[in-house]
């Protein structure tokens, strides 16, 4: 159905001037028709995604190789492969593999040496987003690449049932760098309804786009401290592992939420679940109290009065009771935790990596407290020992 943007009396210049296509490898297999175009309209959105072919690349995996640069006589610089990438041997290690469908193929080789190459086959998608652009120069397409590709794979899971296909995460995905391209109307096309004329955009050439580039950089890391600091770093992870040190089941998904949070982009999803984290520690915490205890902690407290608030402002005291640190300071760290959590979930906050980091470092530090033995916290020692 056509709407008012597309009516040909209107003035051309409030009409689109072409398409911004968006080219991506999608890492995993979109079960549809290839080369077939899906127009997405509504809801705030409006573009299309032509999913163009399924791809079985081969990866190979080669930890002696690597890229180097170097000037060649003319005084040109060269980017080159230390050793090239050949034949897969004849005495490798070969797997063949049946899939969920029942498929079965050579799926993996690995050459026997210890630092030999590692060929497999990976499966990816691939697609373009399309989006109309009123200006030369407009950032739409890719700021609507990422929203068009959540709306068809969300619709794709929720038609089709299927969870071999992940849904993407809130930041471009690292390892399939993105190709942008355009597709300029002609004065005929622009005066057409939209799904007529985004149906033959195509773009003359694909570029590389700077929007994914995250993992090539992880290269570029290197150690973070002084050598000095470096020693002592391993010196205290020999200590702690050879006097049986594990983190909590707790402390585990806490460290999982902090790759969600700045690895993942999902900020506001990290800070939601890790609160929600806290508030199992708390009460796992008040549970373990001897019954005299437990009772002093949650007296007059009905079980539909344990809100975030109770728990943090009579729940929590209590608890630290047992401990020798102080206090006060951490409990209102934890009131102001709870602050941003409240905006989060009942505001629609979009919280800073500043904010996520303060909720997760007072998560962290109240169920470390709680759940780590003494010997392993420098403060913060147990003063009454609870059965």
């Amino acid at each position: 159905m056509d709407d008012a943007s597309d009516s040909p009396d209107l003035d051309p210049s409030a009409l689109p001037i072409g398409v911004h296509i968006v080219h991506q490898y999608y890492p995993g297999f979109i079960d549809v028709l290839p080369n077939t175009l899906y127009l997405v309209d509504g809801a705030g959105l409006r573009g299309g995604v032509h999913v163009l072919r399924h791809v079985r690349p081969l990866v190979v995996t080669d930890f002696l190789n690597g890229l180097t640069r170097s000037e060649g006589e003319d005084g040109a610089i060269y980017t080159r492969l230390e050793r090239p990438i050949g034949d897969i041997e004849d005495a490798s290690n070969v797997v063949d593999a049946k899939g969920l469908e029942g498929r079965g193929a050579p799926t993996i080789a690995i050459e026997k040496g210890r630092d030999g190459r590692i060929f497999y086959q990976d499966v990816f998608t691939e697609i373009q987003t399309l989006t109309e652009i009123m200006t030369l120069d407009s950032p739409a397409g890719l700021i609507a690449h990422d929203q068009l590709v959540g709306r068809f794979v969300g619709a794709y899971r929720f038609v089709h049932k299927d969870p071999r296909l992940e849904m993407p995460s809130a930041v471009p995905i690292e390892t399939t760098p993105l190709r942008v391209g355009r597709y300029f109307y002609s004065a005929q096309e622009r005066a057409l309804p939209f799904d007529k004329r985004i149906a033959e955009a195509w773009p003359n050439e694909l570029h590389l786009s700077i929007a994914a580039l995250g993992r090539g950089v992880r290269s570029l890391r290197d150690h973070d401290v002084t050598p000095e600091l470096l020693e002592k770093r391993s010196y205290d992870l020999n200590a702690h592992l050879c006097n049986g040190f594990a983190l909590s089941e707790n402390l585990v998904e806490l460290e999982r939420l902090v790759d969600l949070a700045f690895s993942g982009g999902r900020r506001r999803a990290a800070i939601v679940e890790a609160v929600s984290l806290l508030e199992v520690g708390l009460l796992q915490a008040r549970d373990r109290l001897p019954a005299g205890e437990r009772a002093k902690s949650s007296s007059n407290l009905a079980p539909d009065d344990l809100t975030l608030k109770m728990l943090v402002n009579r729940v929590l005291p209590h608890l630290l009771r047992h401990f020798d640190g102080e206090p006060g300071p951490l409990i209102k760290r934890a009131n102001e935790m709870r602050s941003i959590r409240n905006s989060v979930v009942h505001q629609r906050h979009e919280p800073s990596a500043e904010e996520a980091n303060h909720v997760i470092s007072i998560v962290h530090t109240i169920i470390a407290i709680l759940e780590l033995p003494d010997k392993f916290k420098g403060n913060w020692k147990r003063t009454v020992i609870c059965q």
